[in-house]
């Protein structure tokens, strides 16, 4: 075997050897440093499970940094670098979005990752910083943002327009938390807690915030299930709900995915208590790595690689993640576009917006899908 086929094989099989060795650091277990592997390997394993902070924290912790060889070192400390810059954004903004709230007197909640930047102990990396505001703040919230050179960017069901500033993450604020776009009833809000170690931001009540995460992870974006990064949130989101862990197994037993939420949530606590054995959880992972390899020579806007990245795992995973990004294609969102042009148009006419922007999407993962065969 040879050319891009060998190279892919052997790439993706160093991805997955240090991936097998990063669990076992983490569940704190022995382990033997993969030996010299490609630096596309590093780039696949560093890039998809985005853990290097968590495990450097655990390197450190089990005083295995002098056992690391100086490649490893290295890539993991450029890794983690970037990480932490990103979790160090997170909590700027939330100071950011906390003074917010005191102006309008409103609350604003962080949510998945955002939860975890708060506790240095379990901070994980991130893409954004999510938070909740209640509906009827959401919009003189995301203004405020404005007046402080926030600019806006696209918008989905749960969120209002992205805010992006100078900071490396924007911040996108939910209305809801619910992945269909449903308002949240009266109790929900009336459960949120205070933050102990974060002034003027409340957290979602412990099983909220644990089911926030499961059905983030597991019914809006299944290719992510099993990768070590959203393991670690879950494991922490675990922790948090100590005995209220039943409430979420009742959830779990109705839930038409229940079964790959508890196997999940396993994964999870075993990875968190030391006694992860056989990585259960790596097929999804290691497909995510074949297509990242795979279409890493492909030529195209940085958007249509990432729909043909989801796309090609579509292809791979079956009908029911292929059923849920067709029928995003039409979805609507909060906001209209950010596109000035097409904003106007939604304006003028609400339907020929939709049917604009749902064009363009199909056009785009037109694009996508062909990249992906």
């Amino acid at each position: 075997m040879s050319g891009l086929w060998g190279n892919l094989v052997s790439d993706v099989g160093g991805a997955v050897q240090l991936r097998r060795w990063a669990v076992a650091v983490l569940a704190g277990r022995p382990a033997t440093e993969p030996g010299p592997l490609s630096q596309k390997s590093w780039e696949l394993f560093l890039e998809a499970e985005r853990c290097a902070v968590p495990l450097m924290r655990k390197i450190e912790e089990c005083g295995l940094s002098d056992t690391l060889s100086p490649e490893c070192q290295v890539r993991l400390e450029e890794r983690a670098a970037v990480e932490s810059q990103r979790i160090e954004s997170a909590r700027r903004q939330l100071a950011v979005a906390a003074d917010v709230a005191a102006e309008l007197g409103c609350r604003v909640v962080a949510l998945k990752g955002g939860v975890a930047a708060i506790d240095p102990a379990h901070a994980v990396d991130l893409v954004d910083v999510d938070v909740l505001v209640e509906p009827r703040y959401a919009r003189d919230f995301v203004a405020a943002l404005d007046r402080l050179g926030y600019r806006p960017g696209g918008s989905t069901l749960v969120h209002l327009a992205a805010r992006w500033s100078d900071e490396p993450l924007p911040v996108e604020v939910h209305t809801t938390v619910d992945p269909s776009g449903r308002p949240l009833p009266g109790d929900f809000w009336n459960r949120l807690r205070r933050s102990e170690q974060f002034d003027g931001v409340h957290l979602l009540d412990p099983p909220d915030h644990l089911w926030h995460i499961l059905t983030h992870v597991v019914v809006s974006h299944p290719y992510r299930q099993g990768h070590l990064r959203e393991l670690l949130l879950i494991g922490s989101a675990v922790a948090m709900s100590g005995q209220e862990l039943s409430e979420i197994h009742g959830r779990i037993s109705t839930a038409p995915d229940g079964a790959t939420m508890e196997a999940v949530i396993q994964a999870a606590q075993e990875l968190q208590n030391g006694s992860a054995g056989e990585d259960t959880l790596i097929r999804i992972p290691a497909l995510g790595y074949a297509v990242r390899r795979y279409l890493s020579h492909s030529f195209g806007l940085p958007s249509v690689i990432g729909h043909a990245h989801v796309w090609s795992l579509g292809l791979l995973m079956g009908p029911g993640l292929r059923r849920l990004l067709w029928s995003r294609i039409w979805y609507t969102t909060q906001d209209p576009s950010y596109v000035p042009w097409l904003r106007g148009l939604e304006r003028r006419s609400p339907t020929a917006g939709r049917l604009v922007r749902g064009a363009g999407r199909l056009i785009r993962f037109a694009l996508a899908v062909s990249l992906a065969l």
